[in-house]
């Protein structure tokens, strides 16, 4: 029955027509201020909308986990790589990434490590 329904859904997803200039890869700060402001509602979305919403909230977990397990595990790293997030919700990280990043256009082309500076400053590692 797994194998059936493996094959079903990778023929449907095979089947879609893929249109290069609707999947856009997240590759720096700039990237992920054109293509993930975060959004409120999530009506009716595609296929290649559903992609981009996942990769956003996915940069945004991993770096924002990233602090967190420095902080948690005590890792002897400067503190500028540690956040305590325990209370700290993914779409509040995702948001607070956003507006930094908006807000600081001199950093669109450095890599995304560049994120963790407003998760830092906003939940510091006490």
């Amino acid at each position: 029955m797994k194998s059936i329904l493996a094959l079903v859904f990778s023929i449907t997803v095979f089947a879609l027509p893929v249109k290069s200039q609707q999947l856009a890869l997240v590759r720096n700060i700039g990237d992920f201020v054109t293509h993930c402001e975060p959004r409120r509602q999530i009506d009716s979305i595609d296929v290649f909308e559903a992609i981009e919403i996942g990769q956003c909230i996915g940069i945004s977990n991993a770096l924002s986990q990233w602090l967190y397990t420095n902080c948690a595990f005590e890792a002897p790293v400067p503190d500028f790589f540690k956040a305590n997030i325990s209370q700290v919700r993914v779409g509040q990280r995702q948001q607070a990434m956003w507006n930094w990043a908006r807000e600081n256009p001199d950093v669109w082309d450095r890599p995304l490590t560049g994120l963790t500076m407003p998760i830092v400053d906003l939940w510091p590692c006490e």
